[in-house]
């Protein structure tokens, strides 16, 4: 219609919307009049391409180089950053045992405070650029988010939180590094429990992941050969009923640094991708602002040879140290 009345041709419009998953399906549409032999202008012809798989992967193009040469820039700067801050803490320690007054202790506690926060962000800097070796094994992934739900229930009790499972009858072994996952699992679970400060809902799902095609216009990872094997990969989501994230902000959620938690380093989700990376998953997040997020993850499924849940070895744990 806009194309007949102002009698202009539409080129490479892109809009967006909710499909009846509530997740965002982009649709690009151009047109052109049609004019007959005398040309008169006897109608206008539309094409309309589904485009939501190519904006996922130029999406990811942007964020892999990003983190890439981020991680390496992030590497040099927290080992200059980590001596000095070794150097002033015993400086400190050892000034606080001179300086016994409650008003000098008061200052000497704040300023240790400080250097043990700017500690914390330079692990979170060498998390993120050199994550610790990954030991994929076969593992319960309804055990691993159950221990995950353990460790925060003091909170999720605390803001009034509804947690929901909805797992498929018959979930399959995955197979990938468990305290790595766990440490995945427990990022997003708690950014979503900070997201619903007056209470609300999180759903926790797992489901068999079987078309093929579905997930080609999920994942924003470019795919290889065992990314087409049927029943390959199973879908972990985490959905909350929280505030959302604006439309400005969710292509920089996984940029390092970037929160808009006053009290957040803004690298979780930064490191929560690098360890999937390191693992073969993937994760895609969707959300709109008032309405909540949608995270899920895509995880490897063990094959029949992977199937059994060994302990962890004696020689991995020594690696891991």
């Amino acid at each position: 219609m806009l194309t007949l009345g102002k009698k202009e041709r539409i080129e490479h419009q892109v809009i967006d919307y909710l499909n009846q998953q509530g997740e965002p399906v982009f649709i690009e549409i151009s047109t052109s009049l049609l004019n007959d032999s005398g040309g008169k202008i006897i109608g206008a012809i539309a094409d309309i391409r589904d485009i939501t798989l190519r904006k996922r992967m130029e999406e990811l193009m942007i964020r892999v180089d990003k983190l890439a040469s981020l991680g390496e820039l992030s590497a040099g700067i927290a080992h200059e950053i980590r001596n000095p801050l070794a150097g002033m803490k015993t400086s400190i320690q050892v000034l606080a045992k001179k300086l016994t007054s409650p008003s000098q202790q008061v200052l000497i506690e704040g300023v240790l405070s400080e250097i043990n926060r700017l500690n914390r962000i330079v692990t979170d800097l060498l998390k993120f650029s050199g994550p610790s070796p990954t030991f994929p094994v076969s593992v319960d992934i309804k055990v691993i988010l159950e221990n995950t739900l353990n460790l925060l229930m003091e909170k999720i009790k605390k803001l009034n939180i509804k947690i929901v499972q909805q797992y498929d009858h018959i979930v399959p072994i995955a197979f990938l590094d468990r305290e790595q996952i766990q440490q995945v699992f427990l990022n997003l679970t708690l950014n979503a429990v900070n997201a619903m400060p007056e209470g609300g809902t999180l759903t926790i799902s797992i489901k068999m992941v079987k078309d093929q095609d579905r997930i080609k216009e999920k994942i924003t990872q470019a795919f290889d050969l065992a990314f087409l094997m049927e029943n390959k990969y199973m879908a972990v989501s985490f959905t909350d009923t929280g505030s959302g994230i604006k439309k400005e902000n969710l292509a920089r959620i996984f940029n390092p640094f970037f929160t808009t938690d006053p009290n957040g380093t803004g690298l979780g989700l930064s490191i929560a991708h690098k360890l999937l990376e390191k693992n073969n998953a993937y994760i895609y997040i969707d959300s709109k602002e008032g309405k909540g997020c949608h995270v899920t993850l895509m995880i490897p499924m063990a094959d029949e040879s992977q199937n059994s849940l060994p302990e962890p070895s004696l020689e991995r744990q020594e690696k891991r140290k």
